[in-house]
């Protein structure tokens, strides 16, 4: 079990309010899909598994993303280590995807995705992400509110990996990035979904704690995946202008890139060639972006389309 002092654990309120604050933390948008999920009920059971989840550019930019890291209870702690102490190694201490400007959070960048290929080739962990386009049919209108937005996505997300990814008998402990915010304070409650299912009624859920990336460092893996998502699809652009530079320049100022995009192209085509080399069904240049066709696989980039013309993102009353 983890111990309880390396988060601060928000528990389920009865009824949740509904108010439209922006002074949310991870874990009350996190609370608003486990409510969706309304079969999900709690359980007092002891987890066996664990996700642990963070967002990128939700409210800014075009492309958005949420991750979701899950693994067993088990493996999380001996990957926690193991990620500690590599963030150690590497005198990075806590590794963020926006912080990803110099060579030496480039070797910290490419040592977590070294271990992230590794554990997902032995079936003990998957990397989930979902990443939309705010200039879609969906989300490319009047008055869209970006945070029920976030709630749904965190919704979608939850359904797919939880229900269908992992077997039914799983007890569930989310861990979301603590924030500055009382998300405690500010847990909503959004109603039935249109879109429940049967899966759904399958999953247990026991707590939801904000944890802190340092001390739990599978949350910084989250970061990462929602991070690379939404600029693979940004900056796809300067990914291609790196990558066709003739060998040797791609290290120096001959391409005409940011010394940020330097490093992060590296990584995204470190990351896309390991994927590559273990048959992982992960694309990159034929969809212009990080892209996994088969949601089966376990490091799996989900873009949203639009549904059809009903499918509209939610919007401020």
């Amino acid at each position: 079990m983890f111990a309880r002092g390396c988060g601060k654990e928000v528990r389920r309120r009865k009824h949740g309010t509904r108010g439209n604050s922006g002074n949310r933390g991870r874990a009350g948008y996190i609370l608003d899909a486990v409510h969706n999920l309304v079969t999900m009920a709690y359980t007092d059971q002891q987890p066996t598994h664990v996700a642990y989840a963070d967002e990128s550019f939700h409210n800014t930019g075009r492309y958005r993303s949420i991750a979701i890291v899950t693994l067993s209870i088990v493996d999380s702690r001996n990957a926690n280590k193991t990620l500690q102490c590599t963030m150690r190694k590497s005198g990075v201490g806590e590794f963020k995807w926006s912080k990803l400007k110099s060579a030496r959070h480039r070797f910290a960048a490419l040592k977590l995705l070294d271990h992230v290929i590794e554990w997902v080739t032995k079936g003990g962990l998957r990397v989930d992400t979902l990443t939309w386009d705010i200039e879609d049919s969906r989300h490319s209108i009047a008055q869209r509110s970006d945070i029920r937005n976030l709630r749904r996505m965190y919704y979608f997300l939850f359904r797919n990996v939880l229900a269908r990814r992992w077997p039914g008998d799983c007890v569930w402990e989310l861990r979301p990035d603590e924030t500055s915010f009382r998300a405690s304070s500010h847990l909503g409650y959004l109603g039935n979904p249109d879109e429940l299912n049967e899966d759904t009624s399958r999953v247990k859920v026991c707590r939801v704690i904000e944890v802190i990336s340092d001390q739990e460092p599978l949350v910084q893996i989250a970061d990462f995946f929602a991070g690379i998502a939404c600029y693979s699809r940004t900056s796809y652009a300067s990914y291609e202008k790196w990558s066709r530079a003739s060998p040797g320049s791609q290290n120096n100022m001959a391409v005409d890139i940011s010394n940020s995009d330097r490093e992060r192209c590296q990584v995204l085509d470190y990351l896309y060639r390991r994927c590559k080399d273990h048959k992982l069904g992960v694309s990159l240049e034929s969809a212009r972006g990080l892209r996994t066709r088969d949601p089966r696989r376990p490091i799996n980039f989900w873009w949203y389309e639009p549904q059809g013309s009903y499918d509209k993102a939610p919007i401020w009353h």
